[in-house]
């Protein structure tokens, strides 16, 4: 069933854009995509209704090619907090913090 309340999607900024590319190419070629993180999974799969459903630890995000075109617009390297209206969902992008060995940071992305 479909959620009333938006779901939260957090991903980091160096991997939005990444994310973004890749997930334009696989629902408009009718493939799936998944994201996996060490407690969930995400799933983003085409269809004709665009919708974000919850099960246990699994996420699944139903796109459209119009949903398709909203998430990979909205998915850039910049921290803020975006909807994306069209799956209901709030996208939450954060600061990725880049590393020299001695664990000083050298980058910020975001």
């Amino acid at each position: 069933m479909f959620r009333k309340t938006p779901a939260k999607l957090t991903i980091g900024a160096k991997q939005a854009d990444i994310v973004g590319k890749l997930l334009q190419g696989r629902i408009l070629k009718g493939r799936t995509l998944r994201l996996l993180s060490q407690n969930i999974q995400v799933v983003f799969e085409p269809g004709d209704i665009a919708g974000c459903k919850e099960e246990e630890s699994n996420i699944t995000i139903t796109l459209n090619e119009q949903a398709a075109a909203e998430f990979t617009h909205k998915l850039v390297p910049k921290e803020g907090s975006v909807p994306i209206l069209s799956v209901n969902i709030v996208l939450n992008i954060i600061k990725t913090l880049i590393r020299d060995r001695e664990g000083s940071i050298v980058e910020t992305i975001g």
